[in-house]
């Protein structure tokens, strides 16, 4: 048995979980590789890397575990490296314009969290019409696990895929496997 058809007997949410946390540390790597290359550029403090590279690594990984549900794979991938990335390059553009902004991570990740789950959601909406369950679930993965990586740095910058793809996951089953009720 192959080991793509082994993993597609373990249950949507374990498959889920899994793609997430290894999302998070593909992104982590992607974010270390895109810092080392573009500091000189940067200058150095820029954010947008973190964006752009966990939303990268976790919407590749996701959409993997999608990719038979959705019409396009790569359409997930965009939309979780583009709405993650968005809010972290528009702090990076007011802080080269002099705003003097703090920079708040749990604030960046929360508004993207909001874009992310709404580019997405129109990528789900083809599968149920409760889709736009998608667009809280996705808030609350993210947002908790940004709030906990303050609290929990270390272990949650490993864990933390892991954890927003339990908190997801758990609203994407209801929708892509129509086990919800008529009521949710």
């Amino acid at each position: 048995m192959s080991n793509e058809s082994q993993q597609e007997q373990r249950p949507f949410i374990i498959r889920w979980i899994l793609a997430s946390f290894l999302g998070w540390l593909l992104g982590l790597i992607i974010t270390i590789v895109l810092a080392v290359s573009l500091e000189a550029i940067s200058g150095g403090g820029a954010q947008f890397m973190v964006g752009l590279g966990i939303g990268a690594g976790v919407g590749y990984m996701q959409g993997r575990v999608l990719k038979d549900k959705l019409a396009n794979m790569l359409a997930w991938v965009w939309a979780s490296t583009i709405g993650m990335g968005l809010p972290f390059i528009l702090w990076d553009i007011s802080s080269l314009a002099g705003s003097g902004l703090p920079f708040s991570m749990p604030l960046c990740v929360a508004i993207g969290s909001l874009i992310v789950g709404i580019l997405q959601w129109r990528l789900l909406q083809p599968l149920s019409p409760k889709a736009w369950w998608w667009i809280p679930g996705c808030f609350l993965g993210w947002t908790l696990t940004a709030g906990l990586t303050d609290l929990l740095a270390i272990i949650i910058i490993f864990f933390g895929g892991a954890v927003m793809g339990a908190i997801s996951g758990a609203v994407l089953v209801r929708i892509v496997e129509g086990k919800q009720s008529e009521t949710v």
